[in-house]
């Protein structure tokens, strides 16, 4: 069983969902149009390192020299070795909890803060 989801002006988007039942088909179809109802679609592989990649290639305009060289040094690769393999789509609050308490050792409580903060753009950046 499959369906086509078509959205946003009569575009029609090649996203294909199937399923062993029917049941499953119309819940990964409700999905999806709630992602494409909400302005989202991402891509089925994207990562939370993906995500960070990105942000820190495209997203630190305005930010100063010192803040880029600490976020893509220390703060990215921490980040990456904790939830970078996580699909974006399938990142949770407990992830997210477990990830910082596990980084707590190896960080100071600020590199932290700012750890949580660079999800949260990065995240945001990857929504745009």
């Amino acid at each position: 069983m499959s369906a086509w989801v078509s959205a946003l002006a009569g575009r029609v988007y090649g996203r294909k969902v199937s399923g062993r039942t029917k049941a499953e088909v119309r819940d990964k179809l409700r999905e999806l149009h709630q992602q494409v109802e909400g302005g989202l679609r991402p891509r089925r592989r994207y990562t939370v390192g993906d995500a960070l990649e990105d942000w820190v290639a495209h997203g630190v305009d305005g930010v100063s020299a010192r803040t880029v060289t600490l976020c893509r040094g220390t703060i990215v690769k921490a980040l990456n070795e904790e939830l970078g393999a996580v699909r974006l789509t399938e990142l949770t609050a407990s992830d997210v909890q477990r990830a910082l308490p596990a980084m707590a050792p190896r960080l100071s409580t600020r590199t932290l803060q700012i750890a949580h903060n660079v999800l949260v753009r990065a995240i945001r950046h990857a929504a745009r």
